[in-house]
């Protein structure tokens, strides 16, 4: 999701963070005045605009309603789900489309979703990336263990074209390109010899807390193997196995009718034609709960002189997870937290992630950083001190108050966002709730009342439920560690291999 300036909101939490920081100090420094360079980096936050934002209409006050524009919402004879926006005043189109599978491992997310740009529609000669820069269109990928988002920002004019170019690379009869193929296995290959500190955590963290044999365990453990060895002609069996029609949505926002893009829909699917599907989805389909490993997990690895430590915590709202509100509640935490272990801990750590990640089965949110030995626990327990401070603490007063006018303003850019609106559109399923249901959550929690709110924001995560995956140099950090109490304590030992002339975990 996209920031918005956090305005006032900012200095007060490093204000109230400052406060609460000396009086539980993990060797706290100085009080210093929150200018406003010091502000905008607490925050993640940077002097340049949003390119969307030319398209979104002046930011509303906080008391002013959303109003819900006109939607449409098909379903093609396939299963296939398309919904849109009309926003005439958007010179553009904003498509989001979205391929979703049950909770895999890595065959899914890399052959299904990575290699989708490198894919040849039926009786086409070229890959849906040249396709889409040939009609002029500006796309990008994500992909997950749950499903990949393909964005793209069109001409109206090319809306059916590029509909055309989807849904063809979505067939089952659809060829990945073989040129494509190999490149995208050597870029991903070197991204896991090389990864950045957080992916190297995420693949801890499901190495540790994950069952043998689950999938996200096995995507962090066997991906590469599966990757060296896979060969072209397995791609095809693996795709057919994965892709679901009725589990592709197609969200569009921006200058475009309804009742044509019905018409084209009909066009494109046939016989099968585009019929209005019903108002309101059905209740989400909730997977069944994942039981965690707890603890603490101590990962040695052979010739390091740092520890990569990081805290995680299930998020307990999953289904509201995609709503603009929680979204925005859930950086809030993020910010906090930073700004707290800044004022704790200044200058402790060579580098650092916070994330929301967020995967149906169970999303996870994480932070962490790379410290020295003797300051890993120091970081946990200032982490740790920030959660726990929020509501005594740092969530009152003129901080609180400030945050709920902050607050409904960045999910109202959210929703105002034709880009983010239109990703949105294809996850209302998941949280069975249509657009206008959204709108008026929205609108609603303006009314909330500050210990609700506060509430709100405090039930995203179970304190509680904290676990701390700490690898590397962990021998020199294992007694501050054990003395947290987050138990059981686990040990283990990676080999190290020293790949090209580096090491890789």
């Amino acid at each position: 999701m996209r920031r918005a300036g956090w305005g006032v909101v900012a200095a007060l939490l490093l204000s109230a963070c400052a406060k609460a920081g000396a009086e539980r100090a993990v060797s706290a420094p100085p009080v210093v005045a929150a200018a406003p360079a010091l502000v905008r980096s607490a925050t993640g936050l940077g002097d340049e605009g949003d390119a969307d934002f030319r398209y979104v209409p002046p930011l509303p006050a906080a008391s002013a309603p959303i109003v819900a524009p006109r939607v449409g919402a098909f379903r093609l004879g396939g299963g296939q789900e398309v919904l849109v926006v009309e926003r005439p005043e958007v010179p553009v189109v904003h498509l989001s489309l979205r391929v979703n599978w049950p909770s895999s491992s890595y065959r899914a997310e890399w052959i299904t979703g990575d290699l989708l740009l490198d894919t040849r529609a039926p009786g086409s000669t070229l890959p849906l990336a040249a396709v889409l820069r040939s009609l002029g269109v500006e796309s990008t990928l994500e992909t997950s263990p749950e499903g990949a988002f393909l964005g793209c920002v069109l001409a109206p004019d090319a809306l059916e074209s590029v509909l055309r170019a989807l849904f063809g690379v979505l067939a089952r009869e659809a060829q990945v390109d073989a040129r494509g193929f190999e490149l995208k296995r050597a870029v991903r290959l070197v991204a896991l010899g090389a990864p950045d500190l957080r992916s190297r955590m995420e693949r801890r963290i499901d190495e540790s807390l994950f069952a043998p044999g689950h999938p996200y365990r096995e995507n962090a453990e066997k991906e590469e193997a599966f990757l060296r060895g896979l060969k072209l002609e397995d791609v095809q069996r693996h795709r057919e196995g994965q892709l679901r029609p009725e589990a592709v949505s197609v969200g569009i926002v921006g200058d475009v009718s309804v009742p044509v893009v019905q018409a084209l829909l009909g066009r494109i699917a046939g016989a099968g034609g585009a019929a209005p599907s019903r108002a309101a989805h059905a209740a989400p389909s909730t997977p069944a709960a994942t039981r965690l490993a707890r603890g603490t997990f101590l990962i040695e690895e052979p010739g390091r002189t740092d520890v990569d430590v990081v805290l995680t915590w299930p998020i307990q709202t999953p289904a509201m997870s995609s709503l603009p509100v929680d979204e925005v509640l859930r950086e809030v935490i993020t910010q906090v937290a930073w700004v707290f272990v800044e004022r704790l801990l200044p200058g402790a750590y060579a580098d650092r992630f916070a994330a929301v990640r967020w995967r149906a089965e169970q999303p996870l949110f994480e932070i962490g950083a790379r410290v020295q030995p003797e300051n890993a626990a120091k970081f946990v327990l200032a982490v740790q001190t920030a959660m726990e401070a929020m509501e005594p603490e740092i969530l009152k007063g003129d901080v609180l108050r400030g945050l709920r006018v902050d607050v409904m303003k960045l999910a109202a850019v959210f929703l105002w966002s034709s880009e983010d609106l239109a990703r949105l559109l294809t996850l209302l399923g998941d949280t069975g709730m249509t657009l206008e249901q959204v709108v008026a959550t929205h609108d609603g929690a303006q009314l909330l009342t500050l210990p609700v709110l506060r509430q709100r924001l405090l039930s995203q995560v179970g304190l509680k439920e904290v676990r701390v995956v700490a690898v590397g140099a962990v021998g020199g950090g294992r007694q501050g560690l054990a003395a947290l109490g987050i138990k059981p304590l686990t040990t283990s030992k990676r080999t190290v291999e020293k790949v090209a002339g580096a090491v890789r975990p």
